[in-house]
């Protein structure tokens, strides 16, 4: 059976191609910050000052209840809202970047035996890696005000599955349509926008009006948020019925969207 068709065969494709996608990682990673004094730091900037502005906006004006605050403080919705962030800029970052991805990597299209497909992961995993530092922020954000870690920060694994399955889906399918269609990126950055302020980031979905609850499964990046603020927030379990079945939808996506990226990064050379 065909690694397009054969779930174990896909992963075993990846895992032969581990050190390749891993050099491509750091080339990725090193790049983004490449002749900048702070380095990495920079990655804590953009969200820092985002969520600062988004805390004071929806925590002194908007004043919006979570249900599993704590305290309901200035701090709590800061963990709150850094902990969405720090989640949905890991898709974002890869989405926005994807309709590019293949001519800006328009040297490794004619060599036919360069598999394109590891490009998107690389992309995927530097983002994952350029997350810690703010992640490790909320870790440390937690600890203070509770004064106890949550052993619930060993399930973050599951939450990251999905996530993981969702971008690669989506940026395999920009990097086929961003050769074909140069403007895609624009529409993408716009989408992004609207996904982010459709997902509950800034307001608990409990501020979702109860006949449109129902939906909010439906969105992966929801279930993705959630589980993300009930491992590293809340101590919570899983919920299992929303999360496996997001996490099986997402990886079946993902296959969907090689498949297709395989069946047509054939004629990419004649295209760039």
């Amino acid at each position: 059976m065909s690694v397009r068709s054969n779930p174990l065969a896909f992963f075993a494709h990846f895992w032969k191609r581990r050190e390749l996608i891993g050099q491509f990682t750091r080339l990725e990673f090193v790049a983004r910050y490449h002749g900048s004094q702070l380095g990495v730091l920079w990655s804590l900037a953009s969200p820092f000052f985002t969520l600062l502005v988004y805390t004071f906006v929806f925590s002194v004006i908007f004043k919006p209840r979570w249900a599993n605050a704590v305290n309901a403080g200035f701090l709590d919705y800061a963990l709150i809202l850094f902990t969405g962030i720090t989640a949905f800029e890991i898709f974002a970052a890869c989405a926005n970047r994807a309709p590019y991805e293949i001519a800006d990597n328009s040297s490794y299209v004619k060599k036919m035996v360069f598999p394109l497909e590891i490009l998107a992961v690389s992309i995927l995993f530097s983002a994952m890696i350029e997350s810690l530092p703010a992640l490790g922020l909320v870790v440390l954000g937690v600890a203070c005000t509770t004064g106890k870690l949550h052993a619930t920060l060993l399930l973050l694994p599951l939450a990251y599955a999905p996530l993981v399955f969702l971008t690669l889906a989506v940026c395999w399918t920009l990097n086929a349509l961003g050769v074909f269609m140069r403007d895609v990126g624009h529409v993408v950055r716009v989408f992004t926008q609207l996904y982010f302020f459709l997902t509950p980031i800034l307001f608990p979905a409990e501020a979702v009006p109860e006949q449109y609850r129902y939906l909010l499964p439906l969105n992966p990046m929801y279930v993705v948020v959630e589980h993300f603020r009930r491992f590293v927030l809340w101590g919570q379990g899983p919920a299992w019925t929303e999360l496996s079945a997001v996490t099986l939808v997402t990886f079946v996506l993902a296959l969907l969207a090689y498949r297709w990226f395989m069946r047509v990064k054939g004629v990419f050379a004649d295209v760039i």
